[in-house]
């Protein structure tokens, strides 16, 4: 029988109830499962390209998949890394669901598969088991009372933002993006007869120069860089950052299920996500340097 989850019984008739939760925009949910020591970690599994990666990967996605499919929607797994934390081997990996945002129903399937001690030829454990869905708002606590009435004025929307039909102001790019985000979802509305405003472009940013890539020396690519498909060796934080640097490209593809930062965070250049309040604090949080890029200066006065 499965294993319920810590949030409610589940009935041994039906696994994954459908409780008609259908959404039409795609869900993601992030999740770190303990693979125990099923396998053994090396440097191999840190590159998503080598066969060690694709192996443990293929089997992973076509066993929870194949879960999913007995539940409403379509859900769509990727694995994103291997790590190894104290003695045991994770996986983080990322579920995009179409047309169910029943989070308690996504994570029930996880859930009970790793409480039932394997995926695929995989030995799994509940222990360390993490699930959390990407790019929720968290709910503001409640206003206080107040003894008159005040009548808001609502802003104009600025040059780069987009008018919702109830006033609010979103970024330009939050439209039609196949994810609500004004209050009353008309940033989704008409999408394939509408189109948004010509906006002028923004001259570019200049950017760090870039290590070009280079052919290893005597053996294989350091252990802080990846092989291009080509042989030829990058740095292993230019993987999947949106920038093509292997001459062939091979470093943005089988990048895995592109996931949103939270609503707390901020993208940096090299594709991480981090806190908006690490911003210019003068500490290298994206690895890239780019949180410490294009801040203002403030001079100390004299005390």
């Amino acid at each position: 029988m499965i294993a319920a989850l810590q949030t409610g019984s589940v009935s041994s008739a039906d696994p994954y109830p459908d409780t008609g939760l259908i959404s039409p925009f795609p869900v993601y949910y992030r999740a770190l499962v303990n693979f125990t020591d099923s396998f053994v970690y090396g440097p191999e599994l840190d590159d998503i390209y080598s066969n060690a990666f694709q192996e443990i990967s293929d089997a992973v996605v076509d066993t929870l998949e194949s879960e999913y499919n007995r539940i409403t929607g379509v859900q769509t797994v990727s694995v994103v890394l291997i790590r190894k934390i104290g003695d045991n081997v994770f996986v983080e990996l990322d579920v995009a669901s179409d047309y169910n945002f029943n989070d308690e129903q996504i994570r029930s399937v996880l859930y009970s598969v790793v409480n039932e001690g394997s995926i695929a030829s995989y030995i799994t454990s509940v222990q360390g088991f993490n699930f959390r869905r990407l790019g929720e708002a968290r709910t503001p606590p409640p206003a206080e009372p107040i003894s008159f009435p005040v009548v808001p004025s609502p802003r104009s929307c600025l040059e780069g933002e987009f008018t919702c039909l109830d006033g609010g102001c979103i970024p330009q790019e939050y439209y039609c993006d196949k994810r609500p985000d004004c209050q009353d979802m008309s940033d989704e509305l008409e999408c394939e007869t509408l189109r948004p405003p010509e906006i002028a472009p923004t001259p570019p940013k200049a950017l760090p120069e870039r290590e070009p890539p280079r052919a290893p020396v005597g053996g294989p690519c350091a252990a802080d860089q990846a092989t291009c498909q080509n042989g030829q060796c990058i740095p292993r934080d230019y993987l999947c950052d949106g920038e093509r640097d292997c001459p062939d490209g091979s470093d943005e593809i089988k990048c895995g299920t592109p996931s949103p930062c939270e609503p707390n965070e901020f993208k940096c250049q090299n594709g991480r996500c981090a806190l908006k309040l690490w911003r210019c604090d003068g500490d290298n949080d994206c690895g890239d340097n780019s949180d410490e890029s294009y801040c203002r200066k403030y001079r100390v006065c004299p005390l």
